[in-house]
Parts: structure tokens; C-alpha cells; sequence
């Protein structure tokens, strides 16, 4: 609420008028009743859920994927950073502009058309993005904060491995192998891109991982 001023305040309203409240991250859960105790009505844990395919087929031409809206706070200019550091591999990015930070937006557009190995797309509808996950070879998240990111299932349903940068929801990278967390160290997103990349069967684990995870 300090940090987000208005909107942390109108947000905060809304909290603590709504007659129930779910959250898609348990430790989000616990976190609201920490800090407002008997003041919220009905904090329930819903996890998300959508149709999972039987079979996903991984395309020979495979590529590295980030898809986020062109804010700060996602961090976008570390997707660059990644693709620069590994000149030989694909990436496609698909960042749609957010009005308000116009300026960074066209910056870091400016910036992903001299990398040559970066695709930049500007917006696909949410139901053709689903094939961009199944190709990918790894999905890479470089926010500073979110909730169970819903490119989290997606990834799952392609069977796509996942890199983030600090994102960890109830630490289920960790505890169920679906890929990595660099707990916000850019060197350590760098090793888990490379070990994705180079070592198949580490690869091919963590696949089965997170397409499990998710299908459960």
C-alpha cells in the first residue's frame, strides 16, 4: 500500500470490502491473513486450471520465449541481455505496449531489432498464443514480483521448461524441478538457460516436471 500509494490504497479498500477473496499462490494466502488477520472475509486457495493436451510435439526449430506486457517492472531489457549472451540460439519475444510507459516500450523495441537472433512480436491473441508455448524450448520470466503467472500453466501445457529470474511461486521451481529460479541473479539465469539448452536429458526432466505438475 506504502509503495503504490493510490492505487495501493483503492486496492487495500477493495481487499477489505469484498465478501470473499482467492488467491492462486497459497503463500499469498497466508500472507493476507498475516497482515489483516480477522479483517478479510472468506480467504480461500484456488489453484488455476486449463485443458492440457495429450501429446505436444516439440518443433526442430524451437526457440527460447518470454511474453509479458512492456512494463519496468517485467524487465524486459534482461531478456535482451539473455539473447545477446547467446548469439546462436532463437528467442521470440512478444511484449504488447502499455500506454503509459510508451518511452520504455519504444526503447526496448528499438533495442531487440538490432539483435539479430530476437524474433519481436508486438501481440498475439491470448487463443493463438498457446502454440508459441508448445514450440518453445524454455520460457523465460525475468519479473520482479507475480503471482502463479498464468504463462506458468502455459508452459506446462507445452511441456516447456521455465528460467525465471526471481519469480517463485510457494517455491514450486524448486521443490518440483519444473525448471529454475536465479532468486535475482542475472549470472545465474545465464547457467540455467545454458544448462537448459545444452544438457538434453537435464532438459527433458524437467519437461515431464512441469507437464506433470501442471496436469495434476
Amino acid at each position: 500500500v506504502q509503495k503504490n500509494s493510490v492505487f495501493g490504497w483503492l486496492y487495500e479498500r477493495g481487499l477489505l470490502g469484498a465478501d470473499a477473496i482467492f488467491t492462486s499462490v497459497r503463500s499469498h494466502e497466508n500472507l493476507l491473513r498475516e497482515t489483516y488477520g480477522n479483517q478479510l472475509k472468506n480467504i480461500t486457495f484456488v489453484p488455476y486450471g486449463l485443458e492440457m493436451p495429450d501429446t505436444v510435439n516439440k518443433d526442430s526449430d524451437s526457440f527460447v520465449l518470454w511474453v509479458a506486457r512492456g512494463e519496468k517492472w517485467k524487465n524486459p531489457q534482461l531478456f535482451l541481455d539473455l539473447a545477446e549472451n547467446f548469439p546462436r540460439t532463437s528467442f521470440v519475444m512478444i511484449m504488447p505496449k502499455k500506454a503509459e510507459e510508451s518511452e520504455f516500450y519504444d526503447l526496448i523495441v528499438s533495442r531487440a531489432k538490432t539483435i539479430s537472433n530476437i524474433r519481436f512480436i508486438e501481440q498475439v491473441p491470448f487463443p493463438e498464443i498457446q502454440p508459441y508455448f508448445n514450440r518453445a524450448k524454455i520460457f523465460v520470466n525475468t519479473s520482479e514480483y507475480e503471482g502463479f503467472t498464468f504463462t506458468m500453466l502455459q508452459s506446462g501445457i507445452g511441456k516447456t521448461p521455465v528460467a525465471y529470474y526471481k519469480v517463485n511461486p510457494d517455491n514450486i521451481i524448486k521443490d518440483y524441478s519444473l525448471g529454475y529460479c536465479a532468486d535475482g541473479d542475472f549470472e545465474q539465469l545465464k547457467f540455467a538457460l545454458d544448462s537448459l539448452l545444452n544438457d538434453e536429458d537435464n532438459w527433458k526432466e524437467k519437461s515431464e516436471n512441469i507437464g506433470q505438475y501442471i496436469r495434476e
